[in-house]
């Protein structure tokens, strides 16, 4: 008797064990990923010439979504910006930069030395997605290029 207990408690600790590894997908967080910002400025140019404007300032950045209203958001996930010394909630683009992942109309302050500050506004998305549910990395992010006015 006491070993067809021992037994049958051996036979159940390898059927939870079995079960309990999971082949579903479903056991731990899901990974989600990003291939790139969501959005990305991919040139800035001089409005009257065409010249390129290889840097500039971006302050103000709201995404419309953005519950924590914090002025920054999602700069973390950035490429080619760096927070510029000194100037509190200002970073500096080296063109081409990006920043963010999550979806919205995104609307930010920029200048370049010589150029008129201007505002931009755009509704920001990933176009497309690798991996099909879980896990998930996002790719196509929204691509965008700039003018700015020289000062007068």
């Amino acid at each position: 008797m006491k070993n067809r207990l021992v037994m049958w408690g051996g036979m159940v600790a390898v059927l939870l064990a079995y079960t309990g590894c999971g082949d579903s997908g479903t056991d731990g967080p899901c990974e989600v990923s990003y291939a790139e910002p969501i959005l990305e400025i991919t040139g800035v140019a001089d409005a009257g010439s065409g010249e390129p404007i290889e840097a500039i300032e971006i302050w103000d950045v709201v995404n419309d979504r953005d519950a924590g209203g914090s002025g920054s958001p999602q700069m973390y996930d950035a490429e080619g910006i760096s927070e510029v010394e000194g100037e509190g909630g200002r970073f500096l683009c080296e063109v081409p930069c990006g920043f963010g992942n999550q979806d919205g109309v995104f609307s930010f302050e920029f200048e370049a030395p010589g150029y008129q500050a201007s505002s931009y506004s755009v509704e920001a998305s990933y176009g497309g997605s690798e991996g099909g549910g879980c896990p998930v990395t996002y790719t196509d992010g929204t691509k965008i290029t700039l003018e700015l006015e020289p000062e007068e």
